[in-house]
């Protein structure tokens, strides 16, 4: 039976739960606790970086963060980017406030929050052909009406504009390593498929929605919505290679369902230790690059 969204779920629990780590915005005394932060997410979230872009120039251009949270990356952009106007926006009032808190003790004049009014309302209030960026990370697949929000993308995108979004990877050490074995396997937590276990318990359990994609799943549904995507790889957390280097071996005996049972034989691990899976890192943060049709 499919979950019932009531009205504004999804609103009050992003309201009423700001991710932890991004309240330690109120704890920074200066800059260098602002970018020392910035930092040691970089340090882990193995290649998310690279595989977001966060280090692109776009000298004199206009990026649009959707669902920016406490403004990680809105300081990335507005320190490294050198873009003209850095947009956020995001459906926490709360999350904006630290933002706004964390922006005034960098002192950036070309950072501009507005509040996304409710999950069900997606119209973007920006005109057509006006936003050269989009990034969007860990947001898409929380929300209720994830296809209009990419036509509105592709509306206000200029024709030679791109992006970065994340959405959870189901190719991913988190889906097939520690839900589909260790969760379901060994503690016997729960007994549904693992896409389900991990819709269930994700994000502290009570998150409204919380969905998970196949690289070839999320690009279609872009594809549906007047976007190009490809599928860059998944970023991977530290957590997510000490799930393989616990594991692995285990993985590949015959309890397993044979869909993860594959998954843990097709992986690699490159020189500097990281996990791949048929060429990708198999990361549970599923970026994907989108431009205009």
């Amino acid at each position: 039976m499919e979950k019932l969204i009531f009205m504004n779920e999804v609103d009050n629990f992003w309201t009423n739960h700001t991710i932890i780590s991004d309240t330690k915005v109120n704890e920074y005394k200066c800059v260098g606790d602002s970018i020392s932060s910035l930092n040691e997410r970089m340090n882990t979230y193995l290649k998310f970086t690279e595989l977001m872009q966060l280090d692109e120039k776009h000298k004199d251009k206009i990026i649009l963060d959707y669902g920016c949270g406490a403004g990680h990356d809105l300081v990335r952009f507005a320190d490294f980017s050198e873009a003209k106007t850095v947009i956020g926006m995001d459906i926490s009032q709360t999350a904006l406030n630290h933002a706004q808190k964390r922006l005034n003790l960098h002192d950036f004049k070309n950072v501009k929050l507005l509040k996304i009014e409710s999950d069900e309302i997606c119209e973007l209030p920006f005109k057509d052909n006006t936003i050269d960026y989009i990034h969007s990370c860990g947001v898409l697949h929380h929300t209720s009406n994830m296809q209009k929000i990419l036509s509105e993308f592709s509306r206000i995108m200029k024709d030679d504009a791109c992006g970065n979004i994340m959405v959870y990877n189901y190719d991913s050490i988190f889906l097939h390593l520690y839900i589909a074995y260790f969760v379901k396997q060994v503690a016997k937590w729960y007994s549904d498929t693992p896409k389900n276990i991990f819709k269930t318990i994700s994000d502290g359990g009570n998150c409204p929605i919380a969905e998970i994609f196949k690289p070839e799943e999320f690009i279609d549904i872009c594809e549906n919505n007047n976007l190009k995507c490809e599928f860059s790889g998944g970023y991977l957390s530290t957590t997510e290679i000490q799930y393989y280097n616990t594991y692995v071996q285990e993985t590949k005996n015959s309890c397993l369902n044979d869909e993860s049972r594959e998954f843990a034989k097709n992986l690699t691990v490159t020189s500097d230790g990281l996990i791949m899976y048929k060429g990708k890192y198999a990361g549970l943060g599923g970026s994907f690059k989108i431009y205009k049709k």
